[in-house]
């Protein structure tokens, strides 16, 4: 997804820097951009945007950002996620990989997940989990009984 979004002419990637905070209306009634910082100068730039999206995950500063904007944090919800995993590392022939990273996502008729991450000298390690059934049901919100019966094989594609 990163090397499609990176070949977008009206997207730049601005490696190096971190989100600062928000920027806004006057009255603070909408989000109008992002202030950023230069990691090795700490020089910061403001960018505008019609969309400030936020990507970053389970380490997002965007519930800060908000709350210093006086919108207050946003609700947050927590699953706890019974699954298993199994790893190891293999040799691949070089240029094998076009990525250095590759998953397939657990789905509820395929509750096994599968990620690839390349390394150095051509080694790679892969990750297989398997999302327990009723994990599945609560990630998507569906009953249990909506879900495929577990099987004894499990493939992932990629």
């Amino acid at each position: 997804m990163r090397r499609r979004v990176r070949a977008l002419r009206n997207v730049t990637f601005l490696d190096g820097h971190d989100a600062v905070r928000l920027t806004s209306t006057r009255h603070r009634g909408r989000v109008t951009g992002l202030v950023l910082a230069r990691r090795d100068s700490g020089a910061e730039q403001t960018l505008e945007a019609d969309l400030v999206v936020d990507a970053t995950g389970r380490g997002s500063r965007t519930p800060l950002f908000l709350e210093q904007l006086g919108y207050g944090r946003p609700r947050e919800d927590t699953l706890m996620v019974h699954g298993t995993y199994s790893s190891r590392r293999v040799q691949l022939a070089p240029g094998t990989l076009r990525e250095n990273f590759t998953i397939t996502a657990a789905e509820p008729r395929r509750p096994t997940a599968f990620a690839m991450f390349a390394g150095e000298d051509d080694m790679v390690s892969d990750r297989s989990e398997f999302l327990h059934p009723s994990t599945m049901a609560r990630l998507l919100g569906r009953p249990r009984n909506g879900l495929h019966p577990k099987r004894k094989e499990h493939r992932a594609t990629t």
